[in-house]
């Protein structure tokens, strides 16, 4: 697991979690823009895939619902895979953001405000991913 807090290079691979079957398409597993809208935040929450293996990638979004505030818990699908380069190609950043328990922790970076500006990356992001089931 990386210890390091080293900036992202283009060539990496990151995984936002998937918590809700409503986030993919069971018939093509293909992933929905919801799941990368960061609305109301400006920050997507993900995790550096690089040097981690796909249990060590599971057990982090395990401990990610298991300590998690919400009242009714969701349940981890799997992950949306995506390269850091086309996070930069549609003008958003993805940097590091060392949080407990996943020292992968990042964040995409550089949101507009509006919800449906949001969409239309989220849209672009989704179409790059690549789903990876747990269940």
């Amino acid at each position: 697991m990386m210890t390091e807090f080293t900036n992202i290079e283009d060539s990496e691979s990151l995984a936002r979690f998937i918590l809700y079957s409503r986030w993919y398409r069971k018939e093509d597993k293909s992933v929905k823009s919801d799941a990368f809208i960061p609305y109301p935040h400006n920050e997507l929450s993900v995790t550096r895939t690089k040097d981690l293996s796909e249990n060590e990638l599971m057990e982090i979004g395990k401990n990610i619902i298991h300590n998690s505030n919400r009242s009714v818990k969701p349940t981890l699908c799997g992950n949306a895979e995506f390269n850091v380069h086309e996070v930069r190609k549609i003008n958003l950043d993805a940097i590091p953001a060392l949080v407990k328990g996943n020292p992968n922790h990042s964040n995409v970076t550089g949101w507009p405000h509006e919800k449906s500006k949001q969409k239309s990356l989220a849209i672009e992001l989704a179409s790059k991913a690549t789903l990876k089931l747990y269940l």
